[in-house]
């Protein structure tokens, strides 16, 4: 964005950095996104950002940066741009010949002579420390990433349902006992997805993971 917005409630934010192998998301926890920083927003539904200040000027396209976007145009050859291939976020390489339009307020990566992979994988390096912070009475879910199972520590009982990034539930109402429980996701594409977790005589709580 081209300026400095706050962060909405429920809205999970992390800022992207192209790195050698990958692309390390790091997550916002000061409530405020900058201007020109790309980012990789996690919600359900229609999120507004509400922006203060003047517009901030775009930086200009380099090479080895994480272009934001504020017109139409086309995407360089050799670039990267996020797109998403049977349900799986992912980044693709732009071959030349086949450059595709990319529309304001998107990024694509300039990285030419750094990324081999024709998919770069997305690297969450602060959703794993989440539990950590959490309330005392309120469901830890770990890890995340994960790639065949996850856990949920309750103080109650209760029951998960686990929904994709579209919204889709994926698995429904899973019995939950007082203290550890383990839930198969083996079978789950790679993805960003919602727990919702219902508990006996509390309010239903949602938490995220990422599944690689």
């Amino acid at each position: 964005m081209p300026f400095t917005a706050n962060i909405p409630s429920g809205v999970s934010v992390y800022q992207l950095t192209p790195g050698a192998t990958g692309i390390s998301c790091t997550a916002i926890t000061n409530g405020t996104v900058p201007a020109n920083i790309p980012v990789l927003v996690n919600a359900t539904g229609t999120v507004t950002f509400q922006g203060t200040g003047n517009v901030s000027t775009p930086k200009a396209i380099t090479v080895n940066q994480m272009n934001g976007v504020y017109n139409t145009i086309k995407v360089p050859a050799n670039s990267y741009v996020l797109q998403t291939v049977n349900g799986t976020p992912q980044f693709s390489k732009v071959v030349t010949g086949s450059e595709p339009m990319i529309n304001p307020f998107r990024a694509y990566l300039s990285e030419e002579n750094t990324y081999t992979a024709s998919v770069l994988p997305l690297s969450f390096t602060t959703l794993a420390t989440e539990n950590l912070l959490a309330d005392k009475n309120e469901p830890g879910l770990y890890p995340s990433p994960a790639k065949n199972e996850i856990f949920i520590d309750l103080k109650t009982l209760g029951t998960a349902s686990i929904f994709d990034a579209k919204g889709s539930l994926v698995i429904r109402e899973t019995t939950l006992r007082s203290g550890k429980n383990r839930i198969d996701i083996g079978h789950l594409p790679a993805g960003m997805y919602l727990v919702e977790i219902s508990q006996s005589g509390n309010k239903s709580v949602q938490k995220k993971f990422i599944k690689q």
